[in-house]
C-alpha cells in the first residue's frame, strides 16, 4: 500500500495524514473518551467534558462561541443543514456565485428560479462584487422605518435582507474572494453564509474567521485534522430551520447537535487539537507554501509545453499551496492513471464531486481551458525537491501521452 506521507502526494486539500497534534489528541480521546457523552454516568461525563473542551478551543480559535459550534459526520452533511436552515427560516432571495461547491449549487436548484440569483466570476474565478451586491441590494425594503430583523436599513432608506452564500477561497483554482468588498456596510442586513472548507491559508491573516460570516461550514481535514468530521458554526442569534427529520425543526448549532448526535470524540479532539497547532505554525507555513506556489508556477511554464495556468496567480489573490493549470492534447484521467504509476497522487475535474474527471463546473464558469485540468496541493511537509521531481515527472508522462495519442505542440 502507498503511504500518504510520500513525496508524490499532491492532494493535500482534499485529506492528508495527521499532525502529530492530533494523532496524539485522537489517541486520548480513544483512551478516555470511549463511552456516550450524552450519558450522566461518570464515563459519559468525562467524554462530555473532553468534547466540551474540543468545542471550546474550535470556537475560541475561530472566533465564534461554544455554544455556536456544531460537529456533524461529513462536509456535504454540514452544507446541506446549513443552506436547508437559512433557507428554510426565510423566504427572501438567496445570492451565491456560479463557483460555489457542487452541494451548494444542487440546493439551490431545488428553489423556484426567481428567489436565487447566480452570479459570473471573471477568468480567475473571482465574483463580480458589483453584480453580487446590486442582487443581494434588490432584496431589501424601500423604506428605512420597515426595515426588520430580517434586514437593515441603509442611509438612503433602502435595507438588504438577502442570504449571500460565498466562498472564501475557490477550490478548484485556490483564488480568494474579495471579502472585503462584498461586506461592505451597504449590506450588513443580509446574512452570510460562508464555505471555509478550503482552509485557514485561504482565510485572513490569523484563524479567525471574518465578522460578517453568520454561519461556516468548515473541513477539519484542511487544517491536517481528520476526516469522517465537519463544522457547522451558527451564530447566535441568526434565523436558521433546519428540517433534519420529524419533530422539531433545530433552530441554532445546540438544537442541531442533538438532532444529529454526539460526534466521535476522538475526531472532535483531533480537529480542536490540529487547529490549535495550524494557528502556532500559520505565519511560517504561509510563507513557506507562499514561496514554494510561485515555484511551482515558474517551473510548469518554463518546463512544461501548452500549458495554462489557472486561477490568481498573484500572491495576495491566491491560495498557498494550490497550484491549478491546464494542459492541451491530453485527459486529466489519462494524467491521473500514468502519474499514478509513479506514485504521484493528483486530482483532476471538480474538487467536491467523488472520481469526477470530466470538466469542472468551475472552469466551465471562469471561460478557461477544461482539457487536461490538473490541481496539485500539497502542506509544509513537502520541500522544494519535490516539486522538481513532480515537474519532471509530468513533463516525461506529458510527452508519452502526447505521443502515443501523435500530437504535439501547435
Amino acid at each position: 500500500m502507498t503511504s500518504p506521507t510520500h513525496a508524490g502526494y499532491f492532494d493535500a486539500n482534499s485529506g492528508g495524514p495527521l499532525s502529530e497534534a492530533a494523532r496524539d489528541a485522537l489517541l486520548k480521546g480513544i483512551e478516555h473518551g470511549w463511552a456516550n457523552p450524552g450519558r450522566l454516568h461518570q464515563p459519559g461525563r468525562i467524554a462530555n467534558e473532553l468534547l466540551q473542551a474540543a468545542r471550546s478551543s474550535i470556537a475560541n480559535s475561530l472566533g465564534f462561541e461554544a455554544n455556536e459550534i456544531c460537529f456533524v459526520q461529513s462536509v456535504p452533511l454540514a452544507f446541506r443543514l446549513g443552506l436547508g436552515g437559512l433557507v428554510n427560516a426565510s423566504s427572501h432571495k438567496v445570492v451565491a456565485s456560479k463557483v460555489e461547491q457542487s452541494f451548494i449549487l444542487e440546493g439551490l436548484g431545488t428553489l423556484d428560479a426567481e428567489r436565487v440569483s447566480l452570479i459570473d466570476v471573471d477568468e480567475v474565478g473571482r465574483i463580480d462584487v458589483v453584480a453580487f451586491a446590486k442582487a443581494l441590494a434588490c432584496d431589501g425594503v424601500t423604506n428605512g422605518d420597515a426595515a426588520t430583523n430580517d434586514g437593515a436599513a441603509t442611509d438612503d432608506g433602502a435595507a438588504t435582507s438577502g442570504l449571500a452564500i460565498v466562498q472564501i477561497a475557490n477550490h478548484e483554482v485556490g483564488t480568494k474572494q474579495p471579502w472585503e468588498f462584498l461586506t461592505d456596510d451597504s449590506l450588513a442586513g443580509a446574512v452570510w453564509f460562508a464555505d471555509a472548507t478550503l482552509g485557514p491559508l485561504s482565510w485572513v491573516q490569523s484563524l479567525k474567521l471574518p465578522k460578517r460570516v453568520d454561519v461556516a461550514v468548515l473541513s477539519p481535514a484542511s487544517w491536517s485534522g481528520p476526516l469522517g468530521i465537519a463544522i457547522l458554526a451558527i451564530r447566535n442569534g441568526v434565523k436558521f430551520k433546519a428540517q433534519v427529520g420529524l419533530g422539531a425543526d433545530p433552530r441554532d448549532a445546540r438544537e442541531i447537535q442533538v438532532a444529529v448526535g454526539e460526534p466521535n470524540v476522538g475526531l472532535a479532539l483531533a480537529s480542536a487539537a490540529a487547529l490549535e497547532d495550524c494557528g502556532r505554525r500559520l505565519d511560517q507555513s504561509r510563507d513557506q507554501l507562499t514561496r514554494q506556489s510561485e515555484l511551482l508556477r515558474d517551473l510548469l511554464t518554463k518546463e512544461i509545453p501548452d500549458l495554462v495556468l489557472l486561477g490568481d496567480t498573484a500572491e495576495t489573490g491566491s491560495t498557498p499551496g494550490l497550484v491549478a493549470f491546464s494542459l492541451l492534447y491530453v485527459h486529466g484521467e489519462a494524467l491521473i492513471d500514468e502519474l499514478s504509476k509513479r506514485d504521484i497522487s493528483i486530482t483532476s475535474g471538480s474538487s467536491c464531486v467523488a472520481n469526477a474527471v470530466g470538466p469542472s463546473h468551475v472552469l466551465v464558469a471562469m471561460g478557461a481551458l477544461t482539457q487536461g485540468n490538473i490541481r496539485v496541493s500539497f502542506n509544509a511537509a513537502t520541500s522544494d525537491e519535490d516539486l522538481k521531481l513532480f515537474v519532471q515527472d509530468l513533463s516525461n508522462v506529458l510527452s508519452e501521452l502526447r505521443n502515443r495519442a501523435g500530437v504535439t505542440s501547435l
